[in-house]
Parts: structure tokens; sequence; C-alpha cells
């Protein structure tokens, strides 16, 4: 399990800051917490495969795009 931060979302797929360099190709669980009530913890799971990975001094990481299969 990877903590990013996530800069872009759309229906095909997700941008995001991983400290982690992930392999373009292979495939992840992406679960994103959904707003949901005081009582309720609500979250989306998609997978997902890496599109593209680059390292980034400026952003302290390697920015990763993710492309949704399902």
């Amino acid at each position: 399990m990877v903590t990013v931060h996530t800069f872009d979302i759309s229906s095909g797929g997700l941008g995001l800051v991983s400290p982690t360099n992930l392999l373009v190709g292979s495939n992840c669980i992406v679960s994103l917490p959904l707003p949901a009530s005081q009582h309720t913890k609500a979250v989306a799971k998609m997978l997902a495969e890496v599109s593209h990975c680059i390292f980034t001094s400026a952003e302290g990481g390697f920015k990763v795009g993710l492309r949704f299969i399902e």
C-alpha cells in the first residue's frame, strides 16, 4: 500500500505523485475516500494500469498516470 498525492482525476484515469517508482504496465487497485455521512466511511475501489511514471524533483517523487481498466 502506498499513500500518494492526487493532482488530477477524470472518468478515464488519475494523475498522482508517488514516493515509489511504479512499473509502467503494472496493475494496481486505487482506493479513493468518498464523501459520506458522519457515521459511515465510503471508499471507491477501481482497477487501474500504470501508463507512465517519471521522477520529478520539483514534486518530490514520481509523477504517475493511471488508466482505469474497469
